[in-house]
């Protein structure tokens, strides 16, 4: 339970400071529009305290489970990292998964007493919100209904006029100010000493202020805010924002009275008897006529103060800013699942964690066993470890710097168990974006469990320029008005008529917006195939990078300068060649990668030197066994 409550701060504690950011958002506006209609700023403090009870990361969530958009050009780093760090205060629970397992001391007790405090305060407020309910609830009980008298026949009338249901009239011998009680149905309280001291056209005034919040349904969201406010009971800016969202209900309906044709002496003079002879409701979901800053309203209801409506400038500045509130974090959960083809992954804000994960030092041979469906395991050094984490091409060790030489020698096997949730998610994936969240995962153990701080630089490696061969290019390119046959895959290890014991062989798959694709599927053993539509020469260098293994983790850089997008079929054999131009281990009916490359499509790959992102170490330390 302690480790479960100490997982939990963390999300709270982010939750808070950009629920908070939005409250400040929130005031800004409002002050922008201090000129504007009372209605307006009640919406805006409305959104901004039920902000509190909706995390972004549900939101993020939901981006995530939308269809991801194909695209043709790589995502930028500097965009991926400038949203995840944007991220940071609130994306901690945008996958709903566990984080990784540690080691806790349980003589640590100190989520337990917060939560103990704050429990103590939740219980206190809701006895506190319950108590006065069950109070005003026995004055309801206790009240008659109306039947006569010009109190219902004014209230009948301003009904009509509005084109409103009935709203049942109940008198009551309390001196509790009158007020709308009640969320689906309200009823309106009235008081019945207070009849004698008002005259026909002050009662009117107070019976149609009454009616604005039955129209803008008040005691709907004013019970909201007492749930913000119970919940949140120990956070000052929730109770402040509840007392701007009072004054700004309260002069709408003022706004709204004096809008049609009330008299504005009569009006106030209504507002002041009320509150020298009622009392004011101890509830804020039983809207009443004297809440808010009564001086205020008085002068403003004497000067006939009506807000301006919304100029065209800032009906734009509130739809902005309603479009980066509410698209903004979808967009980014749909981001955030996007993977980044063949390049190193800036992922500096809270990643998806494995559940649980086990790291033991590998002692002798290892006997794999076999693994439950949501088990990742792995085996190899802690340079391997980062490769993978970082979406480094296999053979490119070059590209992690730095660090001590036990990286390079010390083996583990490290088995993590994936939360149900993500799995399903994953389970959707293409074939690349789900080695992406394996890869994120990768990173989540070794920044917990490793204690591994990274940067990145540019460095000058050793590349393959991918060129146009002297004969030209062989390719097609795409006819946007043919028609695409439908993505197949055969299924895993298919087996060729004069190969009957073909090993499963591995497929690659990336789409890039609706009739743009590129597949690698096996042709038998040690033979792949890509097939094309409509792809241009950057995703083929993109995706050769990942599908070949024999180019000694190289970064293939496209230089053919050929714009526009390609069909084609290429076929090669998989080797390990340190010479490019040798083709000893080749089958005898597939060509290596490179003659494939100018045989086939007229490209060649060109060893040459390129700037190349690497990753260097920081620090790191030699993982607990668990």
């Amino acid at each position: 339970m302690n480790e479960w409550l100490a997982s939990v701060g963390p999300a709270v504690a982010d939750h808070l400071w950009q629920s908070t950011v939005f409250a400040v958002a929130a005031t800004l506006l409002t002050v922008l529009l201090k000129k504007n209609q009372a209605r307006i700023r009640y919406w805006i403090w409305l959104a901004a305290l039920m902000k509190f009870l909706l995390p972004f990361s549900l939101l993020i969530g939901l981006g995530a489970m939308l269809p991801r958009p194909k695209y043709a050009s790589v995502t930028t780093l500097t965009a991926y990292t400038a949203m995840d760090t944007m991220s940071e205060p609130f994306a901690a629970d945008a996958l709903p998964v566990t984080p990784t397992h540690v080691v806790r001391s349980m003589g640590h007790k100190t989520p337990e007493a917060v939560a103990s405090v704050w429990l103590c305060g939740f219980v206190v407020v809701l006895a506190v919100w319950w108590i006065r309910w069950r109070r005003v609830a026995a004055i309801v009980r206790e009240a008659t209904e109306a039947s006569a008298g010009r109190e219902l026949e004014t209230l009948r009338r301003l009904e009509r006029d509005a084109n409103m249901l009935p709203v049942r009239l109940l008198l009551s011998q309390s001196s509790m100010e009158p007020g709308m009680f009640g969320v689906i149905r309200p009823v309106l309280l009235w008081p019945q000493g207070i009849s004698a001291r008002l005259s026909d056209g002050q009662v009117e005034s107070i019976l149609a202020h009454e009616l604005c919040h039955v129209r803008r349904r008040d005691n709907l969201f004013a019970m909201a805010q007492m749930v913000v406010h119970t919940v949140f009971w120990f956070y000052p800016p929730v109770w402040w924002i509840g007392a701007g969202m009072v004054e700004e209900r309260e002069r709408a309906c003022d706004e709204e009275v004096l809008g049609r044709g009330s008299n504005a002496e009569m009006y106030a003079e209504s507002v002041l008897k009320i509150c020298e002879f009622c009392l004011e409701s101890p509830l804020v979901c039983v809207s009443g006529i004297t809440g808010a800053d009564l001086k205020r309203r008085i002068v403003q209801i004497m000067a006939r103060h009506f807000g301006r409506k919304l100029s065209l400038r800032k009906k734009l500045i509130l739809a902005m800013a309603g479009l980066v509130a509410i698209a903004g974090p979808v967009a980014f959960g749909v981001v955030r699942m996007t993977p980044l083809h063949m390049q190193i992954l800036h992922a500096t804000g809270p990643l998806p964690s494995y559940e649980v994960a086990t790291i033991k030092p590998e002692v002798g041979p290892h006997i794999p066993a076999n693994l439950a469906k949501n088990v990742r395991r792995f085996t190899g050094t802690t340079k391997d470890l980062i490769e993978g984490a970082y979406n480094i091409p296999y053979g490119a060790a070059e590209r992690v710097v730095g660090g001590p030489s036990w990286i390079s020698s010390d083996r583990y096997i490290i088995e993590g168990k994936v939360p149900e949730i993500l799995m399903a998610r994953m389970a959707t994936m293409e074939g690349t974006e789900s080695r992406m969240q394996n890869s994120l995962m990768k990173q989540s153990l070794l920044a917990e469990r490793f204690k591994l701080k990274v940067h990145f630089e540019m460095r000058e490696l050793p590349v393959y320029a991918l060129v146009v061969a002297k004969g030209g290019p062989k390719m097609k390119p795409t006819d946007p008005s043919a028609d695409v046959p439908p993505l197949y895959f055969p299924p895993l290890g298919a087996e060729k008529p004069n190969a009957p014991s073909a090993p499963p062989v591995r497929r690659y798959m990336n789409t890039f917006g609706p009739n743009h694709r590129l597949v690698v599927n096996g042709d038998g053993p040690g033979v792949l195939v890509m097939n094309t539509n409509g792809v241009a020469l950057d995703n083929v260098a993109q995706s050769l990078e990942e599908a070949v293994d024999d180019l000694g983790g190289r970064t293939i850089v496209n230089r053919t300068g050929l714009d526009g997008q390609y069909d084609f079929t290429l076929k090669w054999a998989t080797q390990q060649i340190v010479n490019p131009q040798s083709e000893d281990s080749a089958p005898a009916d597939a060509p290596s990668i490179f003659t494939a490359l100018e045989e086939q499509l007229g490209l060649k790959l060109v060893p040459a030197k390129g700037m190349v992102e690497v990753v260097v170490i920081d620090s790191i330390e030699r993982p607990s066994e668990n």
